[in-house]
């Protein structure tokens, strides 16, 4: 009796034993299970979150001028909060329309500007500039965000206005932009009965006036640039000012031309000259001329600048944002 007592008690004993080994898995089990589902919950949460984020700080880009606004002149920018925008002549805010020149500063201070000052040093982050003409470079500034190193990578894709280098030019002649006013500005041929610039059935003459001080030629270099598509289409061009008239015709056989030696020569003794450009261009081609006048700093390279560069362009605007 004695033993079947103790064999019975050892009995209980393991099935109480293996009963509560068996409580310690299940209880284990079903708190990894909750573990892990917190940890999706926090996953999706930071995911959404990251998404929300990256969304709400591509538009504050591109339809902001930043605080300050004038940030892109400042020496430090540990305080800044960047914005690309362009703002017209009464400051208020030009959307979806982005200022090149903030995006070179912004490319020389990516790391203070946007992983710093907008993302806390949390985030990665990188932004591509794709302009819709090919003629002009891509601009890709940031950290390299490879999809396959990383889990969440969110792509922010808005379409802009990118102004590029347009605000270098002096004269510019789009013939998407062509009106009649073209045809009606002031031009110092308009005396000459013989050498007028009125505009034929057969010929249309643009003729544009702009003023150089000869101390602007210690800083820019001048330039007239066509695009491909006005070379050999029997259009012509004069330059000339309003103390020396020339009716000599040069023929558009080159995009770019070097206009220097005619301004210093003629500012030689003059501190500043009204100088005209003149265009004519047979009528049924009028719709392949474009051109512009641009003043271009001397420290800037000029060999891979074309036609392009100095018009409003259409780009793809991307933000690509991960977790460090």
């Amino acid at each position: 009796m004695m033993l079947l007592k103790e064999s019975k008690g050892m009995l209980f004993s393991t099935e109480f034993l293996l009963t509560i080994i068996l409580l310690v898995l299940i209880i284990g089990i079903i708190a990894n299970l909750m573990d892990r589902t917190d940890e999706k919950i926090l996953n999706s949460m930071k995911t959404n979150n990251l998404e929300s984020y990256s969304s709400k700080v591509a538009d504050s880009l591109i339809n902001s001028p930043g605080s300050p606004e004038n940030w892109e002149k400042l020496s430090s920018f540990n305080n800044v909060i960047p914005g690309l925008s362009l703002q017209n002549e009464n400051k208020e805010t030009i959307l979806n329309t982005i200022s090149f020149k903030k995006i070179k500063i912004l490319t020389s201070n990516y790391d203070t500007l946007i992983t710093k000052n907008i993302f806390n040093n949390e985030i990665k982050s990188s932004i591509a500039i794709y302009p819709f003409n090919t003629e002009i470079e891509p601009i890709i500034i940031g950290e390299e965000i490879n999809n396959q190193e990383h889990s969440t990578v969110f792509i922010v894709n808005r379409t802009v206005k990118c102004d590029f280098l347009s605000e270098l030019a002096i004269i510019s002649f789009n013939n998407e932009n062509y009106n009649e006013d073209y045809l009606n500005s002031l031009c110092n041929h308009d005396s000459l009965n013989n050498f007028s610039h009125e505009s034929t059935e057969n010929y249309l003459w643009i003729c544009n006036e702009f003023k150089v001080k000869r101390k602007d030629l210690d800083y820019n270099d001048y330039y007239l640039i066509f695009d491909e598509e006005s070379i050999n289409i029997g259009g012509l061009w004069i330059l000339d000012n309003t103390k020396r008239i020339s009716t000599a015709e040069n023929h558009i056989n080159n995009v770019k031309i070097d206009l220097n030696s005619y301004l210093e020569e003629n500012l030689e003794n003059n501190s500043e000259l009204i100088f005209y450009l003149h265009c004519k261009v047979p009528s049924n081609n009028k719709n392949k001329l474009n051109y512009v006048l641009v003043a271009i700093p001397k420290e800037m390279e000029v060999d891979n600048l074309n036609f392009p560069y100095f018009i409003s362009q259409t780009c793809q605007f991307i933000l690509k944002t991960t977790y460090y």
